[in-house]
């Protein structure tokens, strides 16, 4: 009789914990009520950290000239830091030029930075940004920072950045 209830007590108590473990990067009700696709804040893009050191970026909308904005979705946390720089790039580059770069903490000469964010691991970030952009595109380099290492995983893009009043 002990076995069973000592069983049955070990079974709940793993229901529970269960129940109370909260999913990585997941943005709360009232900020997806705002940034949602189609909502006041809409986000243009979303850029995606997962473990084994992967950054992902699924595209919603083209950015204006006049800024766009962005969601961060940290699910995981190995590291201390992840990191999304957002540059655009000089007249004859590509984002192979970006990604031959490997140097985190200072970026290449032929970019141009506009924004640099720094977030928490599990953690979902909306980011706006109201700089004045031509015509282009953007690109976002993840790196990660820990203990011992800061480095990047990877470059995702373009996003493109188009007016939506503009004539054909």
């Amino acid at each position: 009789m002990k076995t069973k209830s000592l069983i049955l007590l070990v079974l709940g108590a793993m229901i529970l914990l269960a129940g109370c473990t909260n999913e990585l990067g997941v943005e709360n009700d009232w900020r997806l009520g705002y940034t949602a696709k189609g909502k006041k804040w809409e986000t243009n893009a979303e850029i995606v950290f997962e473990p084994g050191d992967k950054c992902s970026m699924t595209i919603y909308k083209d950015a204006s000239p006049g800024g766009f904005a962005y969601k961060i979705a940290v699910k995981d946390n190995t590291y201390d830091n992840y990191i999304v720089a957002v540059d655009t790039l000089d007249e004859g580059y590509t984002i192979e030029d970006l990604k031959a770069h490997t140097i985190p903490y200072s970026g290449p000469s032929f970019a141009n930075l506009i924004s640099f964010d720094v977030v928490d691991p599990g953690s979902t970030t909306f980011t706006g940004n109201l700089t004045r952009i031509e015509e282009d595109e953007i690109f976002f380099t993840c790196m990660v920072q820990g203990p011992d290492e800061w480095k990047i995983i990877g470059v995702v893009g373009p996003l493109p950045v188009k007016d939506p009043y503009a004539k054909d």
